[in-house]
This record gives structure tokens, C-alpha cells and sequence, in this order.
């Protein structure tokens, strides 16, 4: 004797394929965004970086991965209204306007930006994502005015 069973799973590969794509489009939107954008664990750890964020800061993704978010911040900014944001209450929310902020390249030099935080959820656990824009341009402008 046999038994058999047909179950037809066309709606499910359908919508599985729908992820992929979606997914796909998601990580095209992050990769092909103006903005540097580091995606950091509660310990300040980074756990992603878009394809601005190595051409801002001069390191390949592979290098950045696991280190302290500091690494992108001139150490005299290390730690107080920065690091809290790391250990305390998550809202999304932009550095005090009116601020000199920098960010720290690979070969020492600074960029001054504008940076906003925004924590998200994810299977891991509550993570922050940084986003960096660079003012210098503006500042520029500013100076030249």
C-alpha cells in the first residue's frame, strides 16, 4: 500500500521569492544611500556599514566590523553624551544643533557631520543605527558667507 499526499505550496514559494526581493531592495536602499549609516550593538560594537560609510571613513567594511564606534570619533568626543547614547534611554534622535561635530578618518583627518541616532530592533536585540552626513560643504559655504 501507499499513501501519498500533494500539497500545493505555489503560495508560499510565491511569497518567500516576494522576501528575497524585498530583502534585495532593502540592502540596495542601504548600500546606495547618501549617508554613512553604522549599525551598532548596546555595547557600541559595529555590526554594519554601508558602502558611504567606507568611502567617508577610508576603511573596508571588513575592518570596522566588530570595533568599537569610537573608532570613527576623534577621541577628545569619546565617552559622555556620545557613549550615553549607547547605555541609556534609546530614542531616536539628532546631536545638539549648533554643535561642532567631527568624525574621525582612517588617516587621522576629521570631517565634520551631522549624525543622527535611531535604535532598531532586531533578532539580536535593540541595536542603534548611526547615521552620518558630511557638512563640509555646507561648513564651507558657512565660512565663505
Amino acid at each position: 500500500m501507499v499513501l501519498a499526499s500533494i500539497v500545493d505550496v505555489t503560495e508560499r514559494k510565491l511569497k518567500e521569492e516576494e522576501l528575497l526581493r524585498s530583502e534585495a531592495r532593502f540592502r540596495c536602499a542601504v548600500e546606495s544611500a547618501p549617508a554613512a549609516m553604522v549599525m551598532a550593538n548596546r555595547r557600541g560594537r559595529i555590526e554594519m556599514v554601508n558602502r558611504e560609510t567606507e568611502r567617508l571613513f577610508g576603511y573596508p567594511r571588513v575592518e570596522l566590523l566588530e570595533q568599537s564606534i569610537e573608532i570613527l570619533i576623534p577621541e577628545r568626543l569619546h565617552g559622555g553624551e556620545f557613549r550615553a547614547l549607547f547605555s541609556t534611554d534609546f530614542q531616536p534622535r539628532r546631536m545638539v544643533a549648533g554643535r561642532e561635530l567631527y568624525a574621525l578618518r582612517r588617516d587621522g583627518s576629521e570631517v565634520p557631520v551631522e549624525i543622527c541616532f535611531n535604535p532598531i530592533e532586531t533578532e539580536e536585540g535593540l541595536m542603534v543605527l548611526v547615521v552620518m552626513v558630511d557638512i563640509t560643504d555646507s561648513k564651507q559655504k558657512e565660512h565663505q558667507a
